[in-house]
């Protein structure tokens, strides 16, 4: 089963290797997965000592949705 970025335990792990890339993917990952999303808000969050951008989008047909991206490989990294 893919992660489908819907918990911690499902969340996208991100494979790049810097801070730019990273976020780069991320929002890549949504224009592909959420086609016409607008990002209400990115929460940098912990969770069991790994770092976790959690991405509150709007849907193209208007629901709410948080995605949960694994930001571990690339995130303070430049």
């Amino acid at each position: 089963l893919e992660n489908d970025g819907s918990t911690f335990e499902k969340a996208i792990l991100i494979k790049e290797h810097s801070d730019p890339k990273g976020v780069d993917a991320e929002y890549s990952w949504l224009r592909l997965h959420f086609s016409g999303y607008k990002l209400e808000s990115q929460t940098l969050v912990q969770n069991k000592n790994k770092p976790y951008d959690l991405m509150t989008i709007l849907t193209a047909d208007g629901r709410e949705k948080v995605i949960y991206f694994d930001i571990s490989k690339f995130f303070g990294k430049y």
